[in-house]
């Protein structure tokens, strides 16, 4: 009897993930606009340069 009861609510949890994604996938996508295009190119710019600074110190520090 125990093991109904999880099923059943394991169910109902699904069918309202499933509803909810169905919500979220009729609204689409939104373009994005010139401000927040330029901020994520600032940030993937950022995370390379800052890689380089991270792998010139390794360099440095380990061929001494």
């Amino acid at each position: 009897m125990i093991e109904i009861q999880r099923d059943s609510r394991a169910e109902w949890l699904l069918e309202e993930h499933r509803e909810g994604r169905a919500r979220v996938e009729r609204l689409g996508r939104r373009p994005m606009g010139f401000g927040l295009r330029a901020i994520i190119w600032a940030l993937r710019v950022y995370v390379l340069f800052m890689l380089a600074v991270v792998l010139l110190n390794l360099f440095r520090t380990f061929h001494r």
